[in-house]
């Protein structure tokens, strides 16, 4: 694995240079709230003399105003359908058209936010035809969502006032639209990522480059929208909203990738809004969802050798600018990162066995190395100082995370092949986690983590989530490897995981005393490793108490019910659990077939 690559001289000389530009917004000049939306989206101050601004006036360029804010009236619950109460059903057979031409498809303009910089469809190389895994189709491996819905109004390929960007063939938004595009834009981490200055961030950079994209739109526009229902504790309207979004996105995106059209940028796009969306189903439940969506991005990465491709030294490499390279390499090193996690739990893990398998495997560390560029690369010279020193600060915690990831798939490799793992697997894979804990990097992160500052920032919180998911590891490592004789409690091995256990379960409480909203989504597969390890009864009731997935939280308890008798149940088993927490088994019929108490 060894350490990363050093910053770039680039990165090092910029420090120095004396630029006077706040991270707070990408552009400088001040802004009013008040102001037209051309003077907002040229980044002026506006006059707001009305019906023509000054500057507009002198610019000799249309002054447009944002409307009159709607009545905030309350949509009742009942005036859309509820998603709970539909039966699933698989979606019926997309109507969208396939056959029209290159040009007609993809009508992109030159983006002017980036000079120089062509993201369109002509910079894409020559790809041999879709060649899909024999019986595979993308629609029979959508995941299923409750059926009918009403039928959208409108076409919702929308431009936002709210975020002053006009976009090609756009309408005006609906006010649900506006408001779920500006906390995309101000608030959104969705749990993920490093919780990065919302204006610097990769979900800003895929807003920037993808935003012309019709499945794109339509699919971030259902993970925002799902995620505000989900954080509101709803499953009315704005719930049934996404599921529109979703329904007319995946179809988009089905119709471009028959169609061979699609730019690979868009694809990786809507892949990561797919997973986005249906994460929050999966936390109620629809596990399975995970198996489906893992499939059909294995299936476009091979038709294409996308992750090969993008990291290749010959003639193959796509002449694409290193700011499109970066980001399709962080979108599917985050899959990655997702899908190993998946694995763990009983589902999904194609694009980790992929990525991990031997031929690929290079393709896998220079991604990486590709996509810890990706902020600078796209924002260029606009990207100011101190995020550029925060980047610095954050990215020893961020490559201990890649490498967590890395080493959890090389146990749910080995585990594939045997249960519990050989012996010789599980000590290779031990040794690399111990040099992993030994390296200079790993070292200051996890003294990080050892603080009790009741204040974490930014580099803490990251630290944290380095360090969680390691200490995870560790306990995932030590239960694929444990012998029958050795499942219980009161064997000697206890006292090799013992600390471990402890150090996690600290390090979670600690960091979800910080009470930011994303903390929880991070602990929840740590949570779980913890809960069923611990053998002290507070803590792993705390830890019952912390865990929302409800996937996750139907494995825990059928495991706690079937160790009760002071014997840790075996990983084969916790696998058939978790399989059987994907096809909705109630915990009851474990008891049954195990010959305990349900």
């Amino acid at each position: 694995m060894g350490p990363h690559s050093n910053l770039s001289a680039t990165r090092l000389y910029r420090i120095g240079k004396t630029k006077k530009m706040s991270s707070t917004e990408p552009k400088p000049g001040r802004r009013s709230k008040n102001g037209c939306l051309t003077c907002r989206a040229r980044h002026v101050k506006c006059d707001e003399q009305h019906p023509v601004c000054l500057k507009c006036l002198k610019q000799k360029s249309g002054c447009e105003w944002p409307p009159h804010p709607e009545p905030q009236t309350r949509e009742s619950e009942e005036d859309i359908p509820q998603a709970a109460s539909r039966p699933l059903r698989p979606l019926a057979p997309t109507s969208i058209a396939i056959n029209q031409t290159h040009s007609q498809l993809f009508q992109v303009q030159t983006p002017t936010w980036m000079p120089g910089v062509d993201l369109a469809m002509d910079n894409l190389p020559t790809i041999p035809e879709l060649s899909l895994p024999p019986g595979f189709t993308f629609l029979n491996h959508m995941p299923w969502f409750p059926d009918p819905y009403r039928a959208p109004t409108l076409d919702m390929h929308i431009s936002s006032d709210t975020l002053l960007a006009p976009l090609p063939l756009g309408i005006s938004p609906s006010q649900a639209e506006r408001e779920a595009l500006a906390w995309y834009r101000s608030n959104a981490t969705f749990g993920f990522g490093s919780a990065k200055n919302p204006n610097w961030s990769t979900h800003a950079v895929v807003w920037e480059t993808a935003r012309e994209s019709k499945a794109v739109l339509h699919l971030l526009l259902a993970a925002t929208q799902n995620e505000m229902a989900w954080r509101a504790g709803s499953r009315g309207a704005l719930f049934a909203r996404a599921e529109e979004n979703y329904r007319l996105g995946y179809q988009q995106l089905d119709a471009e990738i028959r169609g061979g059209e699609i730019d690979p940028l868009n694809a990786m796009s809507c892949f990561w809004f797919l997973y986005l969306h249906q994460k929050r189903r999966h936390a109620a439940g629809n596990r399975m969802l995970m198996s489906d969506l893992s499939k059909m991005m294995e299936g476009y990465l091979k038709a294409f050798n996308l992750h090969q491709l993008l990291t290749s030294t010959d003639a193959q490499n796509p002449a694409w600018p290193e700011a499109k390279k970066a980001l399709l390499a962080r979108l599917i090193v985050w899959l990655f990162w997702i899908d190993a996690q998946a694995a763990t739990q009983g589902e999904g893990g194609r694009i980790a066995r992929l990525l991990t398998s031997s031929a690929p495997r290079q393709a896998l560390v220079d991604l990486y190395k590709l996509s810890r560029s990706t902020l600078e690369s796209f924002w260029a010279e606009r990207y100011p100082d101190d995020e550029v020193v925060d980047d610095m600060k954050n990215s020893s915690a961020l490559d201990m995370i890649h490498d967590t990831w890395v080493l959890v798939q090389e146990v749910n490799n080995a585990a594939d092949k045997e249960l519990p793992l050989e012996a010789k697997a599980s000590d290779e894979i031990l040794g690399k986690i111990q040099a992993l804990q030994s390296e200079p990097g790993p070292l200051r992160v996890l003294r990080l983590t050892a603080s009790n500052a009741a204040f974490r920032d930014r580099v803490m919180l990251n630290a944290d989530w380095a360090g969680v998911n390691f200490y995870a590891l560790r306990i995932y490592h030590f239960r694929c490897s444990l012998s029958e004789e050795n499942l219980p409690f009161s064997s000697p091995q206890t006292v090799l995981i013992a600390d471990v256990v402890d150090s996690l379960l600290l390090l979670i409480q600690k960091s979800l005393a910080t009470g930011r909203e994303d903390q929880p989504d991070r602990m929840q597969w740590p949570l779980f490793w913890a809960a069923i390890e611990t053998t002290d009864p507070f803590k792993r009731n705390w830890a019952l108490g912390e865990l929302r997935d409800e996937g996750l939280l139907q494995a825990l308890r059928c495991v706690l019910l079937l160790q009760e008798g002071e014997t840790r149940v075996g990983m084969a088993k916790i696998r058939e659990i978790f399989q059987a927490s994907c096809l909705d088994v109630p915990v009851a019929g474990f008891g049954g077939m195990w010959g305990v108490r349900g």
